[in-house]
């Protein structure tokens, strides 16, 4: 997490923006959308994927157009910065 702060803070002080996003949520709405697709636990499924796109929907507005996106990628244990622009 320091580490995360650091680099964005750093990106702030150029006066660009950027957004911290992590592996977690890309998985958990492909998760959501896959198991509404298949129909296991229709139910389930679908107030998850509402819940997870909304979610990163509102994430998505409040950082709108970023210049720098920050991933944390914990499934490979390190962090992933693209420049979006």
């Amino acid at each position: 997490m320091s580490s995360i702060k650091n680099i964005e803070i750093r990106i702030e002080s150029l006066g660009l923006k950027c957004r911290v996003i992590s592996d977690t949520q890309i998985i958990l709405a492909q998760a959501g959308s896959l198991g509404v697709i298949a129909g296991l636990s229709v139910a389930i499924s679908g107030v998850a994927a509402i819940i997870t796109g909304t979610t990163i929907a509102a994430h998505r507005i409040a950082t709108y157009d970023p210049d720098y996106e920050i991933i944390k990628d914990y499934t490979n244990r390190r962090l992933i910065i693209q420049y979006k622009k």
